[in-house]
């Protein structure tokens, strides 16, 4: 099967006929990723969003192009960015604090959300400067959707 962004998996026909397992899988895959591969071995991506996970028969997180170690002092950059896809970036990060695993962790959040509901995040709001005061206010996605409960042992 090639490669497709997970992006491309959600919005296309085959979205709706992806079960509630199959949803929680690629979730689960994408968070172990995130931890095995990067926060494991002291990195922060600073850019997760769903356009960056690939899916195939395995979850790959792409886009390693702004991943810092998590030790990275800022204070030796000239500029004070903000990197990364609006709806994905947490509130401190706007808010010009640092990167942290706990940024990434918000974003894999917002990745959950989209996966789960189908929708991308603020699909309803235009994603600007108000946005972003909202979401340091603490505006977060809704479900539009009722989340079923989970019987973990369906994964066994």
């Amino acid at each position: 099967m090639p490669r497709m962004v997970v992006y491309e998996s959600i919005w296309n026909e085959n979205y709706n006929k992806l079960s509630w397992r199959d949803k929680l899988y690629h979730l689960l895959n994408i968070s172990c990723g995130l931890q095995h591969i990067i926060h494991d071995n002291k990195l922060i991506h600073r850019d997760l969003n769903v356009g960056n996970i690939l899916v195939d028969d395995n979850i790959i997180i792409s886009d390693m192009g702004l991943c810092k170690p998590a030790y990275y002092n800022v204070s030796t950059d000239t500029e004070n960015n903000v990197y990364g896809v609006l709806p994905y970036t947490a509130p401190e990060i706007l808010l010009g604090q640092i990167y942290t695993k706990a940024a990434d962790i918000y974003s894999f959040g917002i990745i959950m959300y989209e996966v789960i509901s189908g929708l991308p995040p603020y699909h309803d709001l235009i994603h600007d400067e108000y946005l972003a005061t909202k979401i340091c206010l603490g505006l977060r996605p809704r479900f539009n959707t009722k989340v079923p409960p989970i019987d973990y042992r369906a994964f066994n």
